[in-house]
């Protein structure tokens, strides 16, 4: 799951550096997650729509942190700014699709629409949960916590890799497109949903 987001995270140093936005990685050896099964597709979306909010609504000098956190069941990646922030009150909906701040309000709600109601199914879909800590004008953490292995998972959730095949990457894992896969890159040949844990 690291290297996944450090991969996403790369997308993103650009846009924070045109806005002179601190945006920081925190990945050693030591917080590296393992064992997390992601649809790739899906779980991109999730990372990329929080980056995109963050350095969003954060001014510029601001500084936004990526964090992992890994305990013996599930690991977790946060997503915090020195950003605008959100009220108590809107915390209780940032997740409802369509939501609109009302007048007045911290504008963070301005234009998100549908984009946080879908972060949040596509998080359930994984079995996962989001959880958001923030405090106007002084930031916001988002916090993705997803569990390690694929026993929350049905038969269902995942193509058997005998019927459905895998060609090799150049690193030499197994490497496949869509679906729920490990730590590296997985696609199913044929387009299907496939698993695949992430580092």
């Amino acid at each position: 799951m690291t290297a996944f987001t450090e991969n996403i995270f790369e997308l993103f140093e650009l846009t924070a550096k045109e806005k002179n936005i601190s945006l920081n990685l925190h990945s050693n050896e030591l917080n590296r997650i393992s064992d997390v099964w992601l649809d790739h597709e899906k779980m991109e979306k999730v990372i990329a729509n929080l980056l995109s909010n963050a350095i969003k609504y954060t001014e510029p000098v601001g500084t936004i942190d990526v964090q992992f956190h890994e305990t013996t069941s599930t690991g977790k990646i946060s997503i915090s700014d020195t950003g605008i922030g959100i009220s108590e009150r809107q915390q209780q909906h940032i997740f409802d699709r369509f939501y609109q701040a009302e007048s007045g309000d911290s504008r963070r709600s301005e234009g998100v629409g549908i984009g946080l109601a879908l972060v949040k199914e596509f998080v359930e879909l994984h079995g996962g949960e989001i959880t958001i800590e923030s405090q106007e004008g002084k930031g916001s953490c988002f916090t993705v916590i997803l569990k390690k292995g694929r026993k929350h998972f049905t038969d269902k959730d995942f193509e058997i890799s005998e019927r459905v095949g895998h060609s090799i990457g150049e690193n030499g894992n197994l490497s496949a497109e869509n679906g729920i896969t490990q730590a590296h890159r997985v696609k199913p040949a044929n387009g299907k949903q496939k698993p695949e844990p992430d580092e």
